[in-house]
């Protein structure tokens, strides 16, 4: 939601939607995302608590999940989105003791920015 507020409205319109975006989502939503979770909060975050405490491993898996997009994003409100995102995603496993909680939040988050707002599509271009 606070990306289609950011953006005053969702920008994705029906013209748009076509077999490229379905399949973008279908690979960012089902297989994209969930992997990062995995990989971030499964083996990293769950790795990191039990080497440190769990607010450390939180802020190092967060700051690792940045730096990555830091790497493949050059706008800087979507930097400070990915460090809230990842600080939210990792808080959530450690309360919830589940990676899937990490994995819905982290899909809701990107189909607000992706789909309905940047309309990302890696097939039309």
């Amino acid at each position: 939601m606070l990306h289609i507020l950011i953006a005053k409205g969702i920008k994705l319109k029906k013209k748009e939607i076509n077999k490229g975006l379905i399949y973008t989502s279908l690979l960012i939503y089902l297989l994209e995302l969930p992997s990062e979770e995995f990989v971030y909060r499964g083996i990293v975050f769950i790795s990191l608590i039990k080497l440190f405490n769990p607010v450390v491993a939180i802020v190092l898996t967060s700051l690792l999940f940045l730096a990555i997009h830091i790497k493949t994003w050059d706008k800087k409100f979507v930097w400070i989105g990915s460090l809230v995102l990842a600080l939210i995603c990792a808080t959530s496993v450690y309360l919830t003791k589940s990676i899937w909680t990490a994995i819905i939040i982290h899909n809701l988050n990107d189909f607000g920015f992706l789909t309905l707002v940047n309309s990302r599509n890696i097939f039309n271009r």
